[in-house]
């Protein structure tokens, strides 16, 4: 599905480039064929490997042959997360930036302009991140994964807590399925404690609109702190657990 692109989002041929050069990381990519595969002219390929070199992106050419990676960047494209969520919700509409000022903001307005439940706004850096209580932080590049989910959950405004969770679980889940780490997620603060990486889970939006955000941090080996879940019932933890059918602990 065609997701009209927003301002900031990665353009479709940087995105073309990054998934061609990545698909084919031990192969010299030749201009022709970069050309054919993005949509440019041949004499314009040498500005858009530019473009994803000022991204970060380190790509070697090679005289009258072509370009390769020097190395694999750890980016996840919109390409790759639509690969992996295709069927599901969440796989019809993403939005990747290489820098936002904060997705949460971004999914917000998209909420606001009717945009559909499980659009995803996902970035590699933040430049002002949201958390609770006004809460800001800088998001940096290559050392997370920082998303937002637009939902239009029915539940009331003071169930959206639950939310945040259920997320909380639903991340706890997939970290030791994917990585075999112990992870704890702890009550009632609203983050996860794997080793020395901390990420963040909050709930902002209007009624019946909530965009969960999660930020987590596998490379990053500062421990952020962030301020405990106020406002939460004794009854929270377990409404959470019949909810999941798994114990907090």
């Amino acid at each position: 599905m065609n997701t009209e692109p927003l301002p900031g989002t990665t353009d479709r041929r940087v995105a073309g480039l990054l998934r061609l050069l990545s698909n084919n990381a031990t192969i010299v990519i030749s201009g022709a064929r970069i050309a054919r595969e993005i949509g440019v002219s041949r004499s314009a390929v040498w500005r858009w490997v530019e473009k994803l070199r000022e991204l970060g992106v380190k790509v070697k050419g090679q005289a009258a042959t072509g370009y390769f990676l020097e190395k694999v960047p750890d980016i996840l494209t919109a390409d790759e997360l639509k690969r992996r969520l295709k069927g599901s919700l969440f796989g019809k509409r993403i939005h990747h930036f290489f820098k936002a000022d904060s997705t949460n903001r971004v999914a917000f307005e998209l909420g606001h302009a009717s945009k559909p439940e499980g659009t995803v706004v996902l970035a590699e850096e933040q430049t002002a991140g949201r958390g609770r209580a006004g809460h800001t932080w800088h998001s940096e590049r290559a050392t997370g994964i920082y998303v937002s989910l637009l939902l239009r959950p029915k539940l009331a405004p003071v169930q959206a807590p639950l939310l945040t969770m259920m997320a909380g679980l639903s991340a706890h889940t997939a970290v030791e399925a994917v990585t075999g780490l112990v992870v704890d997620l702890k009550w009632p603060a609203e983050h996860l404690k794997m080793q020395l990486h901390m990420p963040n889970l909050s709930v902002n939006g209007l009624e019946g609109q909530r965009n969960p955000q999660l930020y987590a941090r596998p490379n990053n080996k500062e421990i952020q702190s962030y301020d405990l879940a106020r406002g939460f019932t004794p009854s929270y933890p377990g409404q959470v657990r019949r909810l999941s059918g798994e114990p907090l602990r």
